[in-house]
């Protein structure tokens, strides 16, 4: 499953589904963590569960973004998984806030790829564990949570720490055989020419 580009999706937004199938992203990946408030997430599970159902008959594939292993969704998050599993329709589960092998490992019962969310000091600290399981397809870099779990303040100092783990993120997925990691979001959805800039400046890194 190699691709360009990821286009997110809030579960809560059925009517966005298809639509992002039509669009110019490579992969849908349709979204339970931070685009929906807890009151929502079992709303957004059915659409899930519903649009699982269409893409069996139609053919249509997508990966979901779960909640952390910690949270009190995630294993309600297993139970949905277990259910669409059998349309065939999800082709792997992203995992944010990835901080362990075992946190990996309470997915594996499923053998779908996982695209573990590096956005902690603890997950960079574990990065060799993280990579090294069997289920890993890529690593994908959150910065905005790490920018959060670091207090990193703006500036250059920003930047360099950054940039050090997207380092470490790029040598691990060499070492273990992954696919190209995947970048963080670039926040600033106004500023054309600075996107640009650091979707260069990713891909020549390797991402």
């Amino acid at each position: 499953m190699k691709a360009k580009s990821f286009l997110f999706v809030p579960s809560i937004f059925p009517e966005r589904f298809t639509k992002a199938l039509q669009s110019d992203a490579s992969q849908i990946i349709i979204d339970l963590e931070d685009s929906v408030e807890v009151a929502k997430k079992e709303v957004g599970r059915k659409n899930i569960v519903d649009f699982s159902s269409q893409c069996a008959k139609n053919n249509d594939k997508f990966l979901i973004r779960i909640n952390e292993t910690k949270s009190k969704e995630f294993q309600k998050d297993l139970s949905l998984i277990s259910t669409i599993k059998e349309s065939n329709g999800i082709i792997g589960v992203v995992l944010p806030k990835a901080q362990s092998y075992e946190d990996i490992d309470m997915l594996s019962q499923f053998e779908l790829p996982i695209l573990p969310i590096i956005e902690s000091a603890l997950g960079v600290e574990n990065l060799d564990d993280i990579a090294r399981h069997p289920s890993v397809l890529a690593l994908s870099f959150g910065s905005l949570d790490m920018t959060l779990d670091l207090n990193l303040q703006e500036g250059e100092g920003k930047n360099f720490i950054l940039n050090s783990i997207r380092t470490q993120i790029v040598l691990k997925s060499t070492k273990y055989n992954l696919l190209s990691p995947i970048n963080g979001v670039y926040p600033d959805i106004k500023n054309i020419d600075g996107l640009k800039e650091d979707l260069i400046f990713a891909k020549s890194m390797g991402f």
